[in-house]
């Protein structure tokens, strides 16, 4: 008896036991959402543009790991993210709706140095236009499973006069 004949037999004679495969990746999945809910407290992590906050973009040659370790040291790593930006000189500094924005840039300043006004610029987003913003998402992905499950009930339906009186 060759591989493939193993493999046939096995999906074919203990198909029930294969279920165990994607029900266990479905506790796992389950397991880590309330994980992440439990030390973020939201589903997915919202960033300024969906959570509310402050961006601002800093041109400058000072390190951006410096930085970062001062800004998560001051407000905590949940409340502020630091990047890189690819190819230039400088970083995004992202900080949460609840750090008072000139704050956040005095703090940034304490570490670069004051600079002038071309050299930065700051961005608010208000956390009413983020959260009207997710539910928009929120609705859209609803709305896309439920058109996906009546393509695959029109597909795979049984009968024709349960899919005209679906209409």
């Amino acid at each position: 008896m060759g591989i493939k004949e193993k493999i046939k037999e096995i999906y074919e004679k203990k198909y029930k036991l294969l279920l165990l495969i994607p029900l266990t990746l479905l506790f796992i999945a389950i397991i880590i959402n309330i994980a992440h809910v439990a030390n973020t407290g939201d589903i997915i992590n919202k960033g300024v543009s969906l959570g509310g906050g402050t961006s601002i973009t800093v041109y400058t040659d000072a390190n951006y790991k410096d930085v970062e370790a001062f800004l998560k040291n001051e407000y905590g790593a949940a409340n502020v993210d630091v990047k890189n930006i690819a190819g230039q000189q400088g970083f995004i500094v992202d900080g949460a709706s609840e750090i008072n924005s000139e704050e956040l840039l005095q703090k940034i300043f304490s570490i670069t140095g004051e600079l002038a006004e071309e050299n930065y610029s700051m961005e608010k987003t208000g956390e009413s236009l983020g959260k009207s913003f997710f539910q928009e998402i929120f609705r859209a992905i609803l709305v896309a499973f439920l058109f996906m499950g009546f393509v695959v009930f029109l597909y795979f339906g049984h009968g024709t006069k349960a899919k005209v009186l679906s209409f």
